[in-house]
């Protein structure tokens, strides 16, 4: 009897899995909607010391997540710094300026798989140059451990735009979004013999887009959610919405996957209502009162760094 029972769930489960697979892609989403358990609760990164009452977003873990870059901002993104932390004893270190940052305007740092390159947009120009424009850039690691003078990738920089967000695969081939008119499109630069060659555009469209270590999927930014998209055959699929508690009711971007394909990091300003209908425990009476309540209040609507373990189980073998 114990036998046939086990048989008759074996069937059932499937027949379950073939219909999971045979989803369309709006079913398919709300499968994952209904699944939150499969996913790990999305986690502060670094409350009060790297997510603070500032402006941050835009985070990169090197390869062995011990180090974390990131970007803070103020609200109108004309002073962008790349920051740089150190895992120590399960506490980040008080955050320093990255050494290639602080004289421009910098952002959306990504550290490359093998961890010897880190890619990031700035607003600077080449010696003799003129005018400005936010292009991708790159320092390589020296080996002494430092990272070298910042270089441009001068294939990318002979497109017209805005460039953002670059994110790299192991073989080197570097994504990024390519902002013109309005308009916010995907390209993919390959690295052939060390150097970067012409971008070519794909079918994904997003201002914010991290890709992932083995090119096999990508997330990206659309309305305020974190959508995910699935390589077959060299073309990308439908973007499907990721699901709670990766998306909130609050607006999601920054994406970055870390080296080992396991972990997103991502942005997003939550806000606390908690306190807010509640009377403070001890009366602001003066500036310095108002400043430091201000500037403890994390989840302020400001943006903050969030991180979730991806997985793959379902997010991969589910796909449509």
């Amino acid at each position: 009897m114990k036998v046939i029972t086990s048989c008759l769930i074996t069937t059932k489960y499937k027949l379950l899995v073939t219909w999971l697979i045979l989803l369309s892609p709006a079913l398919f989403a709300q499968e994952l909607e209904s699944r939150k358990t499969t996913l790990e609760n999305v986690t502060l990164v670094g409350a009060g010391i790297i997510s603070t009452a500032l402006n941050e977003f835009g985070a990169s873990y090197s390869p062995d997540k011990k180090s974390l870059l990131y970007t803070i901002s103020d609200a109108g993104y004309t002073h962008m710094t790349i920051m740089s932390s150190t895992l120590k004893s399960d506490m980040w270190s008080v955050p320093t300026v990255a050494s290639f940052s602080g004289k421009y305007n910098d952002a959306d740092p990504s550290f490359s798989p093998d961890g010897k390159r880190i890619y990031f947009m700035s607003y600077r120009t080449k010696q003799k140059e003129q005018s400005a424009k936010f292009e991708v850039w790159y320092v390589q690691k020296q080996d002494d451990g430092s990272w070298g003078e910042a270089q441009r990738v001068e294939a990318v920089a002979t497109l017209a735009g805005y460039k953002s967000y670059p994110s790299v695969t192991r073989d080197g081939s570097l994504y990024f979004s390519l902002i013109e008119e309005g308009k916010s499109n995907v390209y993919v630069s390959r690295l052939k013999h060390g150097i970067h060659q012409q971008p070519i555009k794909t079918n994904i469209k997003s201002s914010s887009v991290a890709i992932s270590p083995d090119e096999s999927f990508i997330v990206l930014q659309e309305a305020g959610n974190l959508m995910i998209s699935y390589q077959t055959n060299g073309e990308w699929g439908k973007v499907i919405k990721l699901p709670s508690p990766i998306n909130s009711k609050f607006s999601e971007s920054s994406p970055n996957i870390s080296a080992d394909g396991k972990r997103l990091l991502f942005t997003s300003n939550r806000l606390d209502y908690s306190n807010s209908a509640k009377p403070r425990r001890i009366n602001v009476s003066t500036f310095s009162d108002v400043k430091h309540e201000l500037t403890r209040e994390i989840k302020n609507k400001l943006r903050n760094i969030y991180q979730v373990t991806i997985n793959h189980t379902l997010f991969i073998s589910g796909k449509p």
